[in-house]
């Protein structure tokens, strides 16, 4: 008997500190609307995103990873979209010494960067998840709007840290599971506002294993963010009120 409990002890151990772990690369279009503005004096005028020719991305890569260990519940979420497309300013994009005046057709070349770190604790033991808790997001924003005729080009590549406070709820309904994870924070450090929201909604449906180990699912979903930011870079002043949109579709693979 004694021989046996001392075996059963890794395993123990492994089911206690090693966490489930679970991997879920996703694609789907992502959407942007809303208003973008450099300028390099006072003026604080925005151009729309299709006037300054920011296009939707037609199929972006992302992938989220989960740690959980019984309450704690880990989630990072990285996410890359490309924007590039052509468009006619409605204001003045200024930069340094170089100004391109409304009413100037634009090639712009615009990647946006989405990444976040979740950390929540389950309130409620059993089958119903209900965390509450806190992490970091990063918006990462590489504009680059050119004037053909004259190749002069203003820019800005940013990447802003936001502290979030994160909430989760999920549920698990025989082979289908419901979640719903949200990051939201105002934030201000120096010359840098932003505030942010980050929002997922996803089913998933198990179509290998029975547990919570050792199984794979079909995932489809919805993410909302909401960037509203303020920055310097250099000597410029940026502004970018934003809004993405993006359905999805997935594997989860889960150990």
């Amino acid at each position: 008997m004694r021989l046996a409990i001392l075996a059963a002890l890794p395993w123990l151990a492994w089911g206690c500190f090693v966490p489930e772990i679970a991997v879920e690369p996703r694609y789907g279009p992502v959407d942007v609307e809303g208003e973008i503005g450099i300028s390099s004096g006072s003026s604080s005028a925005t151009n729309d995103v299709d006037a300054v020719g920011i296009e939707d991305d037609d199929g972006a890569l992302g992938v989220r990873g989960d740690f959980k260990w019984g309450s704690p519940h880990l989630t990072l979420d990285l996410q890359q979209s490309t924007h590039d497309g052509d468009g006619v300013l409605e204001a003045d994009l200024s930069q340094g010494g170089v100004t391109i005046a409304a009413g100037t057709p634009v090639e712009t070349d615009f990647d946006l960067g989405l990444y976040s770190a979740y950390l929540t604790f389950d309130l409620i033991p059993g089958d119903l998840e209900l965390g509450l808790g806190f992490g970091v997001a990063g918006v990462d924003l590489d504009f680059e709007s050119t004037d053909p005729g004259t190749g002069q080009s203003v820019s800005t590549d940013e990447l802003l840290p936001v502290p979030m406070i994160a909430g989760r709820a999920g549920i698990g309904l025989g082979p289908v599971d419901l979640e719903a994870l949200v990051g939201a924070m105002a934030y201000k450090s120096g010359d840098t506002d932003v505030t942010l929201v980050d929002g997922h909604a996803s089913g998933r449906f198990r179509i290998l294993g029975d547990g919570d180990r050792l199984s794979g699912a079909l995932v489809g979903g919805l993410r909302y963010v909401m960037i509203d930011a303020e920055y310097e870079d250099g000597s410029d002043d940026v502004t970018g009120d934003l809004e993405v949109l993006g359905p999805f579709v997935g594997l989860r693979l889960q150990f």
